[in-house]
């Protein structure tokens, strides 16, 4: 593979970099690389760079189903100065360590957590992660439910938008239908997926929610899709995961509108299934996967949606 990345190589030139030095740092990089390299001089930037890259390029001959970016390729020093491949971000792997999730199992109950706070933003390492997980350790879960939720006070406040303006830009549209493709695999476990919202819950977070066969929040949850405000549409699933849920009319009013809901208004509108307290939420998803696991047992995959 050595010889491959050094095959794909391209010379890129310092003027360049300088030229477009903001936005390759914003695009390329992650914060513990810019760190190490903040002290460095331009030309070992640009040798990074060119690493990147060039690994990007043969990634996507490799694997032309998926979609990377140069960000999920992440590079430090060796002892020698030179640039080292430290990771791929688990895009193709069912590596379990992830930055941007936490996945553990107690009880035979499987915890997925967004683990990004405070606000357990979702940029394209994390929908890399996400669907790494969905599609290489999911179907392979032996458990008797699965619990979705954030580490801290939100769910989650959903996508970086300017990412998702730069993809839809782009058209991109694989990422979009990969996204939809891989949270639709949620709906058909043949075992409880249910997110468990507190705080914020917008966008392609509330996408995730929606793809759960149940939804548990506590009573100052905040719910939205808020793209119609950036001039965009809800990109993973939310134009067809709530009609589906709601009904067309609520569903255009809460899309087209952007506005934000309550937990109590959607529990009326049938968005959330119940709501609980903050404090006693898991105990009540527990109760729950406890209940439909004693009334279906083995039969549960066929009340999916």
């Amino acid at each position: 593979m050595k010889n491959q990345i050094k095959s794909h190589v391209e010379v890129v030139e310092i003027n360049k970099v300088e030229q477009n030095l903001d936005q390759i740092r914003k695009d390329c990089f992650t914060e513990p690389e810019l760190s190490e390299l903040s002290n460095k001089h331009i030309q070992t930037l640009a040798g990074f760079y060119a690493v990147k890259v060039a690994l990007k390029k043969l990634l996507d001959q490799l694997y032309p189903d998926q979609i990377i970016s140069e960000k999920q390729i992440i590079i430090t020093h060796k002892s020698d100065g030179a640039p080292y491949i430290n990771e791929i971000i688990s895009f193709m792997n069912d590596d379990i360590n992830m930055q941007s999730l936490k996945f553990y199992q107690d009880n035979q109950i499987g915890f997925l957590v967004l683990n990004r706070p405070p606000k357990n933003e979702m940029d394209a390492i994390f929908f890399a992660e996400l669907s790494g997980f969905l599609k290489n350790m999911l179907p392979d879960l032996t458990v008797k439910g699965l619990i979705i939720t954030g580490e801290g006070r939100h769910f989650s406040s959903g996508a970086n938008v300017g990412e998702l303006a730069e993809f839809a830009q782009k058209k991109e549209f694989r990422y979009f239908e990969n996204n939809i493709n891989y949270l639709e695999s949620l709906s058909l476990c043949s075992f409880p997926v249910i997110a468990l919202i507190n705080g914020l819950c917008l966008g392609s977070a509330f996408e995730l929610a929606l793809a759960c066969h149940y939804r548990i929040a506590s009573q100052h949850a905040l719910f939205a899709l808020p793209e119609i405000t950036f001039n965009l549409m809800p990109g993973c699933g939310g134009t067809y995961f709530l009609p589906k849920l709601i009904g067309k009319p609520k569903a255009i009013d809460l899309i087209l509108s952007g506005r934000s809901v309550l937990a109590e208004e959607a529990l009326q509108l049938g968005i959330i299934d119940m709501i609980a307290d903050r404090n006693s939420i898991k105990k009540t998803a527990l109760q729950l996967i406890t209940k439909l696991n004693s009334v279906y047992g083995q039969r549960y995959e066929n009340t999916v949606n």
